[in-house]
């Protein structure tokens, strides 16, 4: 699955842009008593400000990576 967003906002003295991107995969299988799920996401963020009053609190652009991975293992004990 992957999604992308876009959101823009106005301020009286400021702008702010986001953009985000997610890719999640998740597979799941059986073996024996076993029902095995795997998967993993990944998020891409993007932030932009432009504002009218100089201000050096916050970074005029920004990149955030988020990565993650998963397994689980049920046992059926019938």
């Amino acid at each position: 699955l992957v999604s992308h967003s876009l959101d823009w906002r106005e301020f009286p003295l400021s702008k702010e842009g986001r953009r985000s991107t997610d890719v999640r995969l998740q597979h799941t299988f059986t073996r024996g008593r076993h029902a095995l799920v795997w998967g993993g996401n990944y998020r891409w963020n993007n932030s932009r400000l432009t504002s009218l009053v100089a201000s050096g609190l916050a970074p005029v652009a920004r990149d955030i990576t988020l990565a993650a991975i998963f397994a689980q293992d049920q046992i059926a004990l019938t």
